[in-house]
């Protein structure tokens, strides 16, 4: 894995994580007046685990795809 497919999956889940709760948050108040769900946090860890299986995946895919191209075809016309 590399440190780019680490980070972006990292930042994924954090940007991904604070909109969801910017969202969960307000509706569970409405609806039972506490701000913490009645939901278990497993559905929250396999989200975010397929979330960071599919980033990962497609970080290596596109890496792989570019690399296969020699670098001085790539380059000239």
């Amino acid at each position: 894995m590399s440190v780019e497919g680490v980070l972006l999956v990292l930042v994924g889940i954090l940007f991904g994580s604070l909109a969801s709760v910017a969202a969960i948050v307000p509706y569970s108040f409405a609806r039972t007046g506490s701000a913490v769900p009645d939901e278990s946090a497993l559905i929250y860890l396999v989200i975010v685990s397929i979330a960071a299986v599919l980033t990962m995946a497609t970080c290596l895919g596109a890496t792989r795809r570019t690399i296969r191209t020699p670098a001085i075809r790539a380059v000239g016309p």
